[in-house]
Parts: structure tokens; C-alpha cells; sequence
């Protein structure tokens, strides 16, 4: 869900701290590439462990991506890395709408 919020400011945000437009396409691959692979490797991983327990993991992991992707801009010269990781890192954890979904299915 966290896209959902920080993909408005993503280009402002970016622009600001001099990464050129031209780089602000492969963030987003980032993002919705780690996503790809979160969405299949999340769903075994919560029928061998337990879905709040992934679910957990997921927030705990989405919050160490935000934190990166915040303080990106204090790094001169290592701007576009860190964003890189922090989206990649935000992807990675971010399978977690199948989980929900089947959570939500099972309480209801």
C-alpha cells in the first residue's frame, strides 16, 4: 500500500536532491520489481511461518526501506544509490496483499 503514497512525491523529491529525471524510472522498476518477487516468495513463506508473522516482517522491513529512502538526501553523492535500495528493499517486502487477502478470507 505504501506506493500508493510515496509515488506522488517520488519526482519532486528526487529532483531535489539532484537525481536527474532520466533516473527516476529505474526506482520505480525497483519498487515494483522487488514486488514481483515479494509476491511470490510471501505466500509460502506465511503458510510455513504464519501470516501475522509476515505480516510483521513485511512492516518491519517497509519501515527500514522508508527510513532509507528519508535520509537518502543526507548522503551527497550516494543519493540515487540509497533511493535504489530503499525502493528495492521496499518491493522485497511489500508481497503482502495475497496474505491479506487469504488473512482476511479465513477470518470471515
Amino acid at each position: 500500500i505504501g506506493i500508493q503514497f510515496t509515488a506522488p512525491s517520488l519526482v519532486p523529491y528526487c529532483v531535489s536532491m539532484g537525481i536527474g529525471v532520466d533516473q527516476i524510472g529505474p526506482l520505480y522498476t525497483a519498487r515494483y520489481g522487488g514486488q514481483i518477487i515479494s509476491n511470490i516468495l510471501m505466500p509460502p513463506l506465511a503458510d510455513k511461518y504464519g501470516r501475522k508473522v509476515v505480516v510483521m516482517w513485511s512492516i518491519g522491513g517497509s519501515m527500514i526501506a522508508y527510513i532509507i529512502q528519508g535520509l537518502a538526501f543526507r548522503y551527497e553523492g550516494s543519493e540515487f544509490a540509497l533511493m535504489f535500495t530503499g525502493k528495492l528493499i521496499a518491493g522485497l517486502f511489500g508481497g503482502t496483499f495475497p496474505i491479506i487477502l487469504t488473512y482476511i478470507t479465513d477470518i470471515s
